[in-house]
């Protein structure tokens, strides 16, 4: 399992302890594109681009997500995407992350009803199964961000009960080039897996376009970002479900505090990935 890791772009500048540990461990950076990105001249991002690549050998990229919603027609939040994309291009990045920001309530076959629910068998409901305008819409934003970049994209779930819709999404792409990321965390809390532990559904329903993932832990009450091992994650599960339906995917561990992020990488270190037999 090749491991990156969450890094911002102000810890590069200013080489701070967050920097310095990923260099000390390997882990190639998943630079968040967040606040402040588009502030940012050209030129520094090419000096950033250069410290990236010349002294952590290379990068992911996290695209911006506030405000952004890419299956609507809105243009600014468009526009917003491919901006980024155009400054990722600068870094060269292994890979770029993006929300795919799935609403069931708006973005379903089932909108605009707000009196269903969907329930732990329900991953393939009404709820589940994207709009075609979604679908429309999503593919269009998520092609103008690939035309700016030559990294191949991981759309990511985030209050996603079900990977239905990222899954339809993706079988309207190139496989080369737009994959998932699994976010874990996200799964185990919005995507109700610490009650409903189903995720060996959602990884036969996603299936081999499941690429990347993201690894943090919660108890299942917040999207908490904790180091493996801290909360209520059964990492060990995990691997072997991954394992068992031969998936190798690369993955970031994406904690924002760098003594989480050590904690993680000494997590790893005792209970790797593929997990002994």
């Amino acid at each position: 399992m090749r491991i990156f890791a969450t890094l911002y772009l102000a810890s590069v500048m200013s080489r701070d302890r967050h920097f310095a540990l990923l260099k000390r461990l390997g882990y190639l950076p998943e630079l968040y594109f967040n606040a402040g990105w588009d502030a940012i001249d050209p030129g520094v991002h090419k000096e950033i681009a250069a410290v990236v690549n010349g002294e952590l050998g290379g990068c992911g990229i996290h695209l911006p997500y506030r405000d952004v919603l890419p299956g609507t027609p809105d243009s600014c939040g468009r526009e917003i995407l491919k901006r980024s994309a155009e400054a990722a291009s600068t870094y060269s990045p292994v890979h770029l992350v993006g929300h795919a920001c799935f609403r069931p309530l708006k973005d379903s076959e089932a909108a605009p009803s707000r009196h269903m629910t969907m329930g732990p068998g329900d991953l393939e409901g009404p709820l589940a199964r994207p709009s075609e305008e979604w679908l429309e819409n999503s593919l269009a934003s998520w092609e103008g961000v690939l035309g700016e970049t030559g990294g191949k994209l991981f759309l990511e779930n985030t209050a996603d009960r079900s990977p239905l819709a990222i899954r339809r999404l993706l079988d309207l792409m190139d496989p080369g080039r737009a994959g998932m990321c699994l976010d874990v965390g996200h799964w185990h809390h919005s995507g109700m897996g610490a009650g409903w532990r189903n995720l060996g559904t959602w990884l036969d329903l996603a299936g081999v376009r499941i690429g990347h993932l993201h690894l943090h832990d919660n108890d299942g009450t917040a999207d908490q970002h904790l180091a493996l091992g801290e909360g209520l994650i059964d990492y060990p599960e995990v691997w072997r479900l991954l394992a068992e339906r031969g998936l190798d995917p690369s993955a970031t561990l994406e904690n924002h505090l760098p003594e989480r992020l050590e904690a993680s990488a000494g997590y790893l270190a005792s209970h790797p990935f593929p997990p002994a037999a």
